[in-house]
């Protein structure tokens, strides 16, 4: 016997949050920008700067949109070595003296 599973689609928008949606667009309303403004201006409301907490916090929120969090990488122990690259965006070998010619310097 098969199990005939009902439900909205995977990634469409549930009844509730399309009735918050349709809320915030009457009344104009983006909450992201109201984060955005609360964190440069303070509250609008009573002209009160926010505290270097609040605004980390705001801060923090705001920037999982612009940069999402990465998954993690497993390492399993034994699986051999690990190597890293590190650029530092400085010419030459680690531990090597730069000369005053290779900077362009007379």
């Amino acid at each position: 016997m098969t199990s005939n599973v009902m439900g909205r689609p995977k990634g469409s928008t549930g009844a509730k949050a399309r009735a918050v949606e349709l809320l915030m667009q009457r009344h104009n309303y983006d909450p992201v920008e109201a984060l955005i403004v609360l964190v440069k201006d303070g509250d609008p409301e009573f002209g009160i700067p926010l505290d270097i907490e609040m605004r980390i916090g705001i801060h923090k929120e705001l920037a999982k949109y612009a940069y999402p969090m990465r998954k993690a990488i497993e390492i399993e122990q034994g699986a051999g070595p690990i190597t890293m690259t590190i650029v530092s965006g400085i010419e030459g070998a680690p531990g090597s003296a730069i000369e005053p010619d290779d900077l362009g310097i007379d």
